[in-house]
């Protein structure tokens, strides 16, 4: 989601917080929002398994943070 490979990031899996290596900014649905576009966010948008924090989640979306209960509980269903 940041049209970057590995090496240039200092990621190189899913069980990191990317926001501590990358800012929101350079995230592509910042980037949308700041064109006009509406960005929502839904779902596991972002590896980590836990919600955004309120102040990333303000930088990438357009619509305010959604509350999903088993998420943030901890508990995973696998289908």
């Amino acid at each position: 989601m940041f049209a970057k490979p590995p090496h240039h990031t200092g990621i190189f899996g899913n069980k990191r917080d990317v926001f501590t290596k990358v800012p929101p900014t350079e995230i592509w649905s910042y980037k949308l929002k700041q064109n006009g576009y509406y960005c929502s966010s839904g779902g596991k948008v972002h590896h980590g398994y836990k919600p955004l924090s309120p102040d990333v989640h303000e930088i990438l979306y357009t619509d305010m943070r959604k509350s999903f209960p088993i998420d943030l509980q901890g508990n995973r269903v696998w289908n």
